[in-house]
């Protein structure tokens, strides 16, 4: 996204542009902080289900997303999500432009839990790039329907499970377990 808003204004993408914009959004992010519940919402289901693989031994969940480490951090905070996770082992825009390779930076970072092969690896996302991130590193993926990515473009993107919502915690449960 960084590289993109320094594109369409024609600002020549260099570290220290990309790292002023860094700066920029995720300050802009802090300062209207708690204007975020009202222009969002947790899915139906996605605390219930951190709050049980948080629990779950043979689980350890990380965020990957191509957000800013910042703005997710206060993202997840805002929306009282941010301690179900391992940010220790998570992986954001700011680490790597291609999603794939947040995958392998979220895994390398797991090693402090232990070396995970990658049919231990699932990734659950929402969007046609996270069908990509995990097809391209080879983990598995539960993909999501939440409005914004209908089931189609996901089935298009080759998303092989793709559920409506996280509100059935058993069957997410069996698709995180399945193998």
């Amino acid at each position: 996204m960084i590289e993109e808003v320094l594109r369409q204004h024609d600002i020549e993408t260099t570290a220290d542009a990309r790292r002023l914009l860094s700066t920029a959004l995720s300050t802009s992010f802090e300062d209207r902080r708690a204007e975020l519940p009202g222009h969002g919402e947790v899915l139906p289901g996605a605390l219930r289900a951190l709050e049980h693989f948080a629990n779950d031994p043979r689980v350890h969940q990380a965020v990957l997303t191509a957000n800013l480490a910042s703005v997710a951090q206060i993202k997840l905070e805002e929306f009282g999500l941010a301690h179900l996770v391992d940010w220790d082992a998570s992986a954001f825009g700011d680490d790597h432009l291609d999603r794939a390779d947040l995958v392998t930076v979220a895994r390398d970072r797991a090693r402090h839990v232990r070396p995970f092969a990658d049919e231990e690896v699932v990734v659950i996302g929402d969007t046609p790039h996270d069908v990509y991130a995990a097809t391209k590193a080879g983990v598995r993926l539960i993909a999501v329907a939440t409005g914004r990515s209908s089931r189609q473009d996901l089935h298009r993107a080759g998303a092989q499970i793709v559920i409506d919502d996280l509100s059935d915690l058993e069957l997410l449960i069996r698709s995180v377990h399945a193998r």
